[in-house]
């Protein structure tokens, strides 16, 4: 019988859990700012392109694409 019991609390547990998305909530943000630094180069989230808009906007965020004041080209 006690067995019974805390197997159904388990269950209800997990399920009420997964529904409400915690461990989603908890490691959404830091997941999405080392997704945007292995992606984009950049931990900021305005480097991320909107949908649909091509990677322009996120080109300009990497270090790569920042102008350096030495260069072999100086100008």
């Amino acid at each position: 019988m006690l067995t019974t019991l805390l197997v159904g609390i388990f269950m209800l547990a997990t399920k009420t859990l997964r529904e409400k998305q915690v461990v989603q909530n908890m490691t959404n943000k830091s997941v999405a700012s080392v997704k945007n630094m292995s992606e984009y180069g950049s931990w900021r989230q305005e480097c991320k392109p909107a949908k649909g808009s091509g990677s322009a906007k996120a080109a300009m965020c990497h270090p790569n694409s920042i102008v350096r004041a030495l260069s072999s080209d100086p100008q």
